[in-house]
């Protein structure tokens, strides 16, 4: 789905923007939901007879979060094992 789609029906199903942005329906949860510590949720969600979408406006939100690093995390590197 294009950005100016997008943007005219303003927003598209939860299920396909997980499938959108690679990730599962176990993800998506989490990222739904508060944090621990009272964290706001990554993606605000919207529900429409029983169905979850998410609008235009919260996708740019996440993005912009996104890319101000607010998710970014150091990557670990397993060690080798000496054997």
């Amino acid at each position: 789905m294009s950005e100016e789609t997008l943007h005219l029906v303003g927003g598209i199903s939860w299920d396909k923007w997980l499938s959108e942005v690679g990730r599962s329906s176990t993800t998506g949860w989490l990222w739904s939901k508060k944090g621990p510590n009272g964290e706001r949720p990554r993606i605000k969600t919207v529900n429409i007879d029983g169905k979850k979408y998410v609008r235009a406006e919260a996708i740019k939100e996440f993005w912009d979060r996104a890319e101000a690093g607010e998710f970014a995390k150091v990557a670990v590197v397993p060690k080798r094992s000496k054997d």
